[in-house]
């Protein structure tokens, strides 16, 4: 046992130096990982510790199937429906055009067919991991285009998880439509399997297990495990890794999801490095010269004809410019997923190891590429602005304004919670008002009740001077996200010269501090403000229990109207 320690120390230790030099750099862990496989072959220590490369791989397999466990376990149909038509369109329509071009990029490139598919397919791929950490980085996974991004993330997920088990069904039989239709067949056996045991055995079981945070964690692995093992027999016929996602989608819907999800990432990215380590190993440096400049080019097809399809799409469907190329930015890389497919290829034979060195290489120029772009994006939207225009339609429904030129008006953004208390009241002040949201979901809300709104993002400048903020007599932001009102007061400018008056929310003590030195009049911090309301409430009522009922029926009648 202490033989396969050493190994293990020393592949863990360097890759985690390597992962924080990757994170210094600001690339993604994933990167160090590949890059402490590839120094143990040019060092040799591949050759050295080859005997325990089986129980490295075997690791490294533990590792994909946690994250398709977490993907399942992850994946929101409630954020699709949110998101809804553009999610679908964008995520499909990347994944037919990428497809389409990178085949006959691939074979004009002189790979054989099946080599070619594989690689076109690799390339369709982004990194749901890499880019919700970037938008949260960059605190942008509650704007409009970072939603409308993890929308179509998750529509690729899923067409990741169809195509791995589409391989893993046919395994070394190569393709036939009989094949396809008993992987069909056995895919929808198995969902019915899955659905059950969602609606049925887990409400029941987990509300039970959940009182120790002990058995919950070890009742979702022994879950993921068992079924994972059921879905690889020779019964069905599937691997490890895609039991491990439907056995998470399994969870989804029950109540303490977020919870298992906390318990088993920590497992899943210890794991996971080791299968990043082992892919880094299997780059063939001989070959190097014969694969760098289809890389090269696949990179570059991928840096910018998968962002200039989105673009496309989201301009006919009605987007601006600056959502639409920021949205774009996240689709520049290729992502986890195209590595786990090509790697399952080459292990099924129907594919050349060298297949696997392109794409190892096209995601790291383009990991590292995108990875500088999207945390850039704003300064290299007015670089190219300029040349943006043909990706938008001439009236963006993004914020078309019920009244054309507003003046001495109310703008209310944020139709969460505290803007459905809010609206009431400013409906009385008898000046013109509008509501800014841009979860279509609220706007459809708003648009049922006949009230005044707009669809947009308050971070969108462009969007900004459509609402002639400047010309407001009130704006009121009860947006979470500081960036959000940091872009609205510095587009109004000035505060000594302006006469708009600006009242947010901000959730910490420090944010509000940015705000006000920004020049906003009046900010509300939710935790201050309870305490003031309930030093209030002991000041001035009687300290009873019934003084208390007596407000908290007050309180609950005002919690069901909004």
């Amino acid at each position: 046992m202490g033989d396969i320690i050493i190994p293990l120390a020393i592949v863990v230790s360097l890759a985690m130096v390597l992962g924080l030099v990757a994170r210094a750099l600001r690339q993604p862990l994933l990167l160090g990982y590949i890059a402490t496989g590839l120094l143990f072959v040019l060092f040799g220590l591949h050759e050295r510790f080859s005997e325990f490369e089986p129980i490295i791989t075997g690791m490294g397999k533990l590792g994909v199937m946690f994250l398709l466990f977490l993907v399942g376990i992850e994946i929101s149909l409630g954020e699709m429906r949110t998101i809804g038509r553009v999610a679908v369109a964008t995520g499909i329509g990347q994944i037919l055009f990428t497809t389409i071009v990178g085949l006959g990029i691939a074979m004009a490139l002189g790979f054989a067919p099946a080599s070619a598919l594989y690689l076109a397919i690799a390339l369709t791929f982004s990194s749901t991991i890499i880019i919700v950490k970037l938008l949260t980085e960059k605190g942008d996974l509650q704007s409009l285009y970072g939603k409308i991004a993890v929308g179509f993330l998750i529509v690729q997920d899923i067409a990741a998880v169809v195509v791995l088990a589409v391989l893993a069904g046919m395994g070394t039989g190569g393709f036939s439509m009989g094949t396809l239709f008993l992987i069909g067949g056995k895919m929808i056996v198995i969902f019915f399997l899955v659905a059950g045991a969602s609606a049925w055995v887990f409400p029941r079981i987990l509300p039970f297990v959940a009182r120790s945070e002990e058995s919950l964690f070890t009742v979702s692995i022994a879950w993921c495990l068992l079924f994972s093992v059921f879905v690889a027999s020779p019964v069905i016929g599937f691997s490890l890794e895609i039991g491990g996602f439907l056995a998470g989608l399994a969870l989804a819907r029950s109540s303490v999801h977020h919870q298992i999800a906390a318990h088993v990432r920590p497992l899943r990215d210890f794991f996971m490095i080791l299968f990043f380590v082992y892919l880094g190993s299997g780059l063939r440096l001989e070959n190097i010269a014969g694969v760098i400049l289809p890389g090269l080019i696949l990179s570059l097809f991928v840096l910018v004809g998968n962002p200039v399809i989105v673009m496309i799409i989201m301009g006919v469907m009605g987007y601006r410019k600056r959502t639409s190329f920021l949205t774009s930015l996240t689709v520049a890389q290729i992502s986890e997923f195209s590595l786990i497919v090509v790697s399952m290829g080459v292990a099924l034979g129907h594919v050349p190891r060298e297949v696997l060195t392109v794409t190892m290489i096209v995601g790291m120029i383009t990991m590292t590429v995108s990875t500088y772009a999207i945390l850039e994006g704003s300064r290299l939207y007015e670089l190219l602005k300029p040349y943006l225009g043909i990706f938008q339609r001439r009236n963006p429904h993004e914020a078309q304004s019920l009244v054309p030129m507003l003046s001495d008006h109310i703008l209310l953004f944020g139709y969460n919670r505290t803007g459905r208390s809010i609206l009431p009241a400013l409906k009385g002040l008898g000046h013109p008002y509008l509501v800014v949201d841009f979860d279509p979901a609220r706007i459809s809300d708003l648009e049922l009740h006949d009230e005044p709104c707009v669809f947009g993002d308050a971070s969108d400048f462009e969007i900004l001077k459509d609402l002639q903020v400047s010309r407001a007599k009130l704006i009121i932001s009860t947006l979470s996200d500081v960036h959000d009102n940091e872009a609205i007061l510095s587009f109004l400018g000035n505060p000594a010269k302006r006469k708009t008056a600006f009242v947010a929310i901000a959730v910490q003590e420090h944010d509000a501090q940015k705000l006000y030195a920004m020049g906003a009049d009046y900010v509300i911090v939710p935790q201050f403000f309870g305490g003031d309301h309930l030093a209030h409430l002991i000041q001035n009522h009687d300290l009873t229990r019934d003084a208390f009922v007596h407000v908290a029926t007050i309180h609950r009648h005002g919690m069901s109207r909004a």
